[in-house]
């Protein structure tokens, strides 16, 4: 991204009066590392720049780890750059997919930038992509981030959509019963807290404060995708630029010309918007979860259906429906549990003749 984009970028936000109390910007897409400390650095004083009624700004850097070193471990220092770094599990697991360009394995270069991560002293979350090998040896996983002492992990079921046209499943895979088993088992480790797992805690708290309001990538400009051109779309980050078979593509302006609040006149949005509004209505009429989701999964419809005016996907029935079953599940078996337990204890103590 050149800086005269990036200078764009930062004042069309700032100055959208989309931005609340908070912003959070992420810099995500390829491999961000690749662009140099320089790049960053100067992100960071034109953020300060464009900045002027002083909102609370957090950075956030999705990454591979493998080029992190103490000059890297000083920008995420000194501008408060929250990391997390995409590593699938042991080396044999991760290595099956997370692969350079000259075919080599990943982890042990991704092991040596958490290594310096942990050197420098700076938190760090891990992105973990379940493929068909992984959810089949869940518990390696799980044991392997224990093992290494990482804390805070989040898992997204392996996908196609955007750059992603192929998945690791086969024909007689069932990745919901697949997913179900590791949503029990991430379930126990949650609880007992050696994982801060991603999706438990979601799930956890949509549950706890039903109904939910149609929120995330369903609502528009909630996320903005900005591209090195300085082209902006709307909705999930992996639907940016990709063709429509009128041969229009998700790109609503550039951030050169126009405001973001520019996309409400855009004729292309607005046929987008209407799909998605459809799409939510079709989920609202039809799925007992809609209160803990809104129909926020987009881009799924858009990749699994061919349209956003559609409903039920993969993503939802894995990530919401089977970890909302399992959770509420687990919670009343461990209530049933424990008013047996009072029960009993009760009933060692109770005078004999008293029932």
């Amino acid at each position: 991204m050149s800086d005269d984009v990036l200078a764009w970028a930062l004042r069309r936000a700032f100055s959208s009066g989309l931005v609340g109390e908070k912003i959070d910007i992420l810099w995500h897409a390829g491999e961000p590392l690749i662009v140099g400390t320089d790049f960053y650095w100067n992100a960071s004083r034109k953020i300060a720049e464009f900045n002027v009624n002083s909102v609370r700004v957090s950075q956030c850097l999705q990454t591979n780890g493998t080029l992190i070193d103490a000059q890297w471990c000083d920008l995420f220092k000194s501008c408060d750059v929250k990391v997390g770094v995409s590593l699938d599990g042991p080396e044999w697991i991760n290595d099956m997919h997370r692969r350079t360009r000259a075919n080599r394995g990943t982890f042990h270069t991704t092991m040596r930038g958490i290594n310096a991560l942990r050197t420098a002293g700076i938190g760090f979350s891990i992105l973990a992509v379940l493929t068909r090998e992984s959810l089949r040896h869940i518990d390696d996983v799980f044991n392997f981030f224990e093992a290494e002492g990482i804390h805070n992990v989040a898992f997204n079921l392996e996908e196609i959509e955007g750059a992603n046209t192929a998945w690791s499943f086969g024909s007689d895979d069932d990745p919901v019963e697949l997913y179900r088993d590791f949503a029990r088992k991430a379930f126990v480790r949650h609880s007992r807290g050696s994982l801060a797992i991603r999706e438990m805690s979601a799930i956890e708290g949509r549950l706890d404060r039903l109904p939910a309001s149609i929120v995330g990538p369903s609502k528009p400009l909630q996320f903005v995708t900005v591209d090195v051109d300085g082209g902006f779309s709307t909705y999930c980050p992996e639907l940016h630029g990709i063709k429509y078979p009128d041969g229009t593509r998700h790109v609503f302006g550039n951030v050169r010309t126009n405001d973001f609040l520019d996309i409400v006149a855009n004729p292309q949005f607005l046929q987008v918007y209407d799909e998605v509004m459809e799409g939510v209505a079709k989920c609202a009429r039809s799925c007992d979860r809609f209160a803990i989701c809104g129909s926020h999964r987009v881009g799924n419809k858009f990749f699994e259906n061919g349209t956003f005016s559609s409903s039920e996907t993969v993503n939802c029935r894995t990530r919401i429906k089977v970890a909302a079953d399992v959770i509420e599940a687990q919670k009343n078996c461990a209530v049933s549990s424990a008013s047996t337990a009072a029960a009993e204890r009760w009933a060692d103590t109770s005078p004999h003749g008293v029932s």
